[in-house]
Parts: structure tokens; sequence; C-alpha cells
């Protein structure tokens, strides 16, 4: 199997939020700390959030650095465990609420558009929403 940050990045609809990662330093922190779940917006997500981009996310690290965090979880976190669940705390520590109704999946404001893209040091679900 691959690593999540490698497969992410061979996907091509995460390029927003990979070089986010490394210019925080947690992709590199996430080599060392498996397994873990990232939820993962999309490009296209990033963009609806920040019109800057990754360029205007980036003149803040602290605050860039809190926003990714709120998207890793420790543990590998399938989305069938997900659905059973109502919260689950992100790597910054704040809990997440989580929202199904059997077969859609929520985490806060994002809805979980592919599930379960399974790496050998964790779990990815794909979001159509930044959490902020």
């Amino acid at each position: 199997m691959t690593k999540i940050l490698d497969i992410a990045f061979a996907d091509g609809r995460f390029y927003t939020l990979v070089d986010a990662l490394r210019a925080t330093g947690l992709d590199k922190a996430l080599a060392e700390s498996t397994p873990y779940t990232l939820l993962a917006p999309t490009d296209a997500a990033f963009a609806a959030f920040q019109a800057g981009g990754l360029e205007g996310l980036t003149r803040d690290l602290t605050s860039l650095t809190e926003l990714l965090r709120k998207h890793i979880v420790s543990g590998a976190w399938l989305a069938e465990q997900l659905i059973a669940q109502s919260s689950i705390q992100s790597l910054g520590g704040q809990p997440l609420m989580l929202n199904s109704d059997g077969s859609d999946l929520s985490v806060e404001n994002a809805r979980v558009i592919m599930r379960d893209i399974e790496g050998d040091d964790g779990v990815m679900h794909v979001l159509d929403h930044v959490l902020a």
C-alpha cells in the first residue's frame, strides 16, 4: 500500500491540502504518528473557503496549522465506525460533530463525498468543505 499523503497528491484534487501540510511541517509529524485519519478537503473546497488560495493561508502558519489539525484524527477511522459516533476529537483537540442518516456522513459543516481511502498509515475521507 501507499501512504495517505502520497495517495492525496497522486489523486490531483488535494494539492492545496498537501502543500499546506508541507508548509506547516504537519506532513513530517504525520509520517511519525500513525495511524491517523485525514479529513481531506478538495482544492475546490479550499478555493471556496479562502479566495487567496494557499498563498493567503500561509501568511499565518500558526492559524493554518490549527486549521489543518482540525482535519486530522488519531487512529484509522473507517466510515462505518464514524457513522456509529456522534463526535470525534481532532488532533487539534476540538470535538468534531458527526452526522449520519445511515448512508450519508457529514463532519461539522462538510459532507463526506468519498470515504475509506486506505493507505498503509491510515485512512482518508474526502470533504466538500473546509472545517472552519
